[in-house]
């Protein structure tokens, strides 16, 4: 399974659950299967600023997703994340971080055979370069 990494921690349109009205247990995110569903804002202004000039109306504000269950059950898993300070909190999370359906990228720490490819400027440490901490 090739694809990115959002700056939320989703992966393949796997967005952090978002409700005040229900929670999603980390079984449950696991074993999620391939579907169509609702991009939560942030994603859909991102994606306008990535590919439309910003003009979230042209966005589509559905996804089909491949479920969490599907993209672990893959042979492997590679990754790209590009975005430098966009997504830093995100690798911390990933690298360092427990299983958490709120950056679902974490739950690749599962899977045997998984690689992300970042930039420096994603992985460049939090303090480095400001006086003398």
């Amino acid at each position: 399974m090739y694809g990115g990494v959002g700056y939320r921690g989703h992966i393949a349109y796997n967005e952090p659950p978002r409700s005040p009205w229900y929670t999603i247990t980390l079984e449950q995110f696991r074993n999620s299967r391939t579907r169509i569903l609702h991009l939560n804002d942030d994603t859909l202004i991102a994606v306008s600023q990535r590919t439309v000039g910003g003009l979230s109306h042209l966005v589509p504000p559905m996804a089909i997703t491949m479920g969490m269950r599907d993209l672990l059950a893959a042979r492997r898993i590679r990754l790209l994340s590009d975005t430098g300070t966009w997504k830093r909190t995100v690798m911390r999370m990933l690298l360092f971080g427990p299983v958490t359906t709120e950056y679902p990228v974490t739950f690749v720490q599962e899977h045997p055979d998984a690689m992300i490819v970042v930039d420096r400027n994603t992985v460049i440490a939090p303090l480095e370069g400001i006086g003398n901490v």
